[in-house]
């Protein structure tokens, strides 16, 4: 005995084809399951919730085939919502009494406990595969579309415009692929089929009418027989009554606002109910569905087509809905516009920068700080345009607070960055000016040694050293500086 999980042991078992039986049991409880070439013959229970006399006493009408699929699928579900167990396949045992089902029909109406089919499979049918579909024992509608799959539409896509109602087609979907008939390989998905795709290609052929619903067998209760009916509309819309209902939809849509107004869903809809919405949409003004409407009707509605696919490019995913809902219902704008409003201010700034140098040294100082005021308004982060600043605003202020704060302000931009020459200039001119001469000196020559070709360190340089030969009769500044006799 093994205690591998029920439902790859039953895979196996199923595509292997070969005649026997699969059993799960546990201390007490067992389950016994006759296959043989795609085939359920037989299903055996211990559990009285799973006896015929127990589905008898839910359903007394149950009687012949009806009560044969409600057996089977009560002890397959049974087995299928079992976390633990052991399993054993025994090879070619056959049971006393066979009533064959075709297992297909038994695992569809099982299916919610078969694994889901990932929303970014691409479903194909697998090559050699035409003959396994037909014996799974589904409706002719379904075996077609499944037959048909060739794995150039999305999951949701095949879905949305199969031929029944979605759980019924979804169902299907992972019994053919439990089966090996279907792929549902995610890597297969092609970037040029990505969602949301050009829809021209989704209506050449007319799509099959949904079947009409058939009358639930005895047993439905037990989950035997034909799925149970649908418990949502089918995801594509019928065709348009007439050209009204085709123009009121078309203005809807050229009075929409935006977005959500487009497809008519509130801005918080669920993902799946704009999938919905879009894939109604596209199902009714698609140009491949207008043959029998005028030319200006067909113009207006291939319009309107076009928003609905817009709106659907942005609001099918999720990344991106969140960006328009940001950019257009919020009015925020996007990293790339800020980006480009910050390079075009700093431009402009840079502009304003160089207007203020020019004031400066025509010794317009109010016009100047004005200049340089507007300037750090926009880029407050620059040590150099925060130290032209604050000098103009030490030049302005009487002495006293005034000046110590503007003067502190350029020391804040010197320890910002003291690799910036002009900072350092400036820091070394609010010193003399403070009568703080060595200090003046240390930031000039700094200046200097950071930018030996700055003129205003170099100017201020020189006219210290000329004060102070006025006051000494031998040797000037450079030649105590630098040792030269």
């Amino acid at each position: 005995m093994s205690t591998a999980p029920f439902l790859p042991a039953l895979t196996r078992a199923l595509r292997d084809g070969a005649p026997g039986a699969l059993e799960w049991r546990d201390d007490r409880r067992r389950r016994l399951f006759f296959l043989a070439e795609g085939h359920l013959l037989a299903a055996q229970s211990n559990l009285r919730s799973e006896t015929t006399d127990r589905l008898r006493e839910l359903d007394p009408s149950l009687d012949g085939p009806a009560l044969t699929r409600a057996e089977a699928v009560a002890r397959l579900r049974g087995a299928l919502a079992e976390p633990a167990g052991e399993v054993t396949w025994h090879p070619g045992q056959r049971p006393s009494e066979a009533r064959p089902l075709p297992v297909g029909e038994v695992l569809r109406a099982c299916s919610t406990s078969l694994p889901a089919v990932p929303d970014a499979a691409w479903p194909r049918l697998l090559p050699h595969a035409g003959a396994h579909i037909h014996a799974l024992g589904f409706p002719e509608t379904l075996r077609d579309w499944l037959s048909a799959l060739d794995g150039t539409r999305p999951h949701g896509e095949v879905v949305a415009f199969g031929p029944d109602a979605p759980p019924q087609l979804d169902g299907a979907l992972r019994v053919a692929i439990l089966l090996g008939a279907v792929d549902a390989n995610v890597q297969a998905a092609r970037a040029a089929h990505d969602a949301p795709a050009s829809l021209d290609d989704l209506f050449a052929d007319p799509l099959p009418a949904p079947p009409a619903p058939a009358a639930a067998p005895a047993g439905a209760a037990l989950g035997g027989g034909a799925p149970p009916p649908p418990q949502e509309e089918p995801a594509h819309a019928p065709a348009p009554s007439g050209n009204a209902d085709l123009e009121a939809v078309v203005a809807r849509i050229s009075r929409a606002a935006h977005h959500f107004e487009v497809l008519d869903v509130a801005q918080d809809a669920a993902p799946e109910a704009m999938r919905r919405a879009y894939f109604t949409l596209a199902r009714m003004l698609h140009p491949d569905q207008l043959h029998d409407v005028d030319e200006a009707t067909r113009a207006r509605a291939t319009d309107a087509f076009d928003k609905v696919r817009a709106a659907w490019e942005d609001l099918g995913d999720d990344a991106k809905r969140d960006a328009y809902v940001a950019r257009v219902i919020r009015g925020e704008k996007s990293e790339d516009e800020l980006a480009t409003e910050r390079v075009k201010a700093i431009l402009e700034a840079e502009g304003e920068f160089s207007r203020g140098l020019i004031a400066l040294h025509a010794g317009r100082i109010p016009e100047a700080h004005a200049a340089f005021q507007r300037v750090v308004a926009v880029v407050d982060d620059s040590p150099e345009f925060n130290a032209y600043a604050a000098w103009t605003a030490f030049k302005l202020a009487p002495k006293g607070d005034g000046q110590d704060a503007a003067f502190n302000r350029i020391r804040a931009a010197v320890r910002a960055n003291d690799k910036l020459d002009a900072p350092l200039t400036l820091l070394g001119m609010a010193y003399k000016a403070r009568g703080q001469d060595d200090l003046a000196r240390a930031a000039f020559i700094q200046a200097l040694k950071l930018k030996p070709s700055n003129p205003d360190a170099a100017r201020e340089l020189r006219r210290m050293e000329r004060e102070a030969a006025t006051k000494q009769a031998s040797g000037g500044f450079f030649s105590r500086l630098f040792g030269k006799k």
